[in-house]
């Protein structure tokens, strides 16, 4: 049988002592594995298609760290797969400030989704007026 080798371990550790006693951890080191913690399952709600839940465990990062251009992009992923495309902008508009190439892809996506949306908006609003 073969050991883990503690390094590998340290981040399970850590993470376990946080959530199972989170007074005896360092603040500075609680609040990292927080947000790693909810980008991590802000991910994989994302893998999994559950936009709500990848937006709430977005907001749990982004409550410890506003700035944080990773939850940012993933709750602005969230929000465009489920049509809150205002929502979206706004989070990829943040993130682009910092690193214009992470969402230019994105941002492209979103403006030819708005155009579909108002030409759809459009249509709409001819039939009810016509």
């Amino acid at each position: 049988m073969q050991t883990a080798n503690p390094r590998e371990l340290w981040p399970w550790q850590t993470s376990r002592r946080v959530l199972q006693n989170p007074r005896k951890t360092k603040k500075k080191e609680a609040r990292e594995i927080h947000v790693s913690l909810n980008l991590n399952l802000a991910q994989a709600n994302l893998k999994r298609e559950k936009w709500d839940d990848a937006v709430r465990f977005a907001n749990a990062a982004l409550a410890v760290d506003p700035e944080n251009t990773k939850a940012l992009y993933r709750r602005g992923k969230a929000s465009f797969s489920k049509g809150d495309l205002d929502n979206a902008k706004s989070d990829w508009l943040k993130v682009q400030e910092k690193d214009p190439a992470a969402v230019a892809k994105e941002l492209k996506q979103l403006d030819a989704a708005f155009v579909k949306h108002k030409q759809k908006e459009k249509a709409t609003f001819s039939k009810m007026f016509s």
